[in-house]
């Protein structure tokens, strides 16, 4: 007869008991496996769209470069600067961004740094620069043009000054279509290399004369007006940081005018500027203007035996 009595030796171990706490994690692990599964798939998904977007953006024509606008410029030509900012045509609008800077309106914008330091570096006329990218298909080249607004003679040539003393070219010492611009006097150079500052044992009193200069010049372009003073100095000499002399050139000959300090500047200039505009200057005859005195005065000049 067989024996149904279960063998000890082989006995199930006993259930182990879960306290509540390990239960519970269990539990929750549990429930959140299908949720880790679902986002890992909806990463996956985002990442391949990604993908897929990023290669359409690649190849559409719209981000390729077909179109480049130039604005500030007056001296240069268009072309020259495309030119020397090594933009490609086609190339595509990602192509060369490598910079992020506050636009005029306090926003972060992407900029061609790259374009901008090959146009400083090759064109000593361009002040500033700036290069952004313009949607669709274009790019936006902003610059500011140096004015030239001084000569300094030396040798058989004059070279041409901005207000920073960046040496902008050279004219032969006899042109006669030469601009009409004030010659810096008293003052020599030892090196004038284009594109660069002009040094010398004079540099203080050279830039002091081009502060003077740049000062008018900031004065004619506020009043938009056809009439300008800098256009009537024929000459500047530099003395001091707070004396200057200017000869200006009236119908009835030339004035002499001294200007004073950094300090009034601004207020010497444009009443200078509206005297000799209005003609209230004409008659006053062989002298001095001194407007570097508490009063400004005219200083008439003795006449000889």
């Amino acid at each position: 007869m067989r024996n149904t009595e279960p063998d000890r030796g082989t006995r199930p171990a006993p259930a182990r008991i879960l306290s509540y706490k390990e239960g519970r994690r269990r539990l929750e692990r549990e429930q959140r496996e299908p949720a880790r599964r679902t986002r890992r798939l909806a990463m996956g998904a985002a990442a391949g769209l990604l993908v897929a977007a990023a290669l359409v953006f690649w190849r559409l024509p719209a981000f390729r470069l077909a179109q480049v606008y130039v604005s500030g410029n007056v001296q240069l030509a268009r072309e020259r600067i495309v030119a020397v900012s090594g933009l490609d045509y086609r190339q595509h609008l990602l192509t060369g961004l490598d910079g992020f800077d506050r636009s005029i309106f306090g926003s972060r914008e992407l900029r061609y740094r790259d374009a901008e330091r090959r146009i400083l570096a090759g064109l000593p006329l361009v002040e500033a620069v700036r290069v952004t990218p313009k949607l669709p298909s274009g790019v936006a080249i902003e610059i500011r043009e140096r004015r030239p607004v001084a000569r300094l003679a030396g040798g058989d040539a004059s070279a041409l000054l901005a207000a920073d003393a960046v040496v902008l070219g050279f004219l032969p010492a006899d042109a006669r279509a030469q601009p009409a611009l004030p010659l810096l006097e008293g003052v020599s150079a030892s090196t004038t290399v284009p594109g660069e500052p002009v040094t010398g044992p004079d540099d203080a009193r050279v830039r002091r004369s081009l502060a003077v200069l740049d000062e008018i010049g900031r004065a004619d372009r506020a009043d938009e007006a056809d009439w300008s003073l800098l256009a009537a100095v024929t000459s500047i000499r530099s003395i001091s940081e707070d004396m200057s002399y200017l000869l200006i050139q009236l119908g009835g000959g030339e004035l002499a005018v001294r200007i004073g300090g950094p300090q009034l500047l601004e207020e010497q200039v444009v009443w200078l500027r509206h005297a000799v505009r209005s003609g209230r200057l004409e008659d006053l005859g062989p002298g001095l203007l001194d407007l570097a005195a508490e009063r400004y005065v005219y200083i008439q000049e003795e006449e000889g035996p």
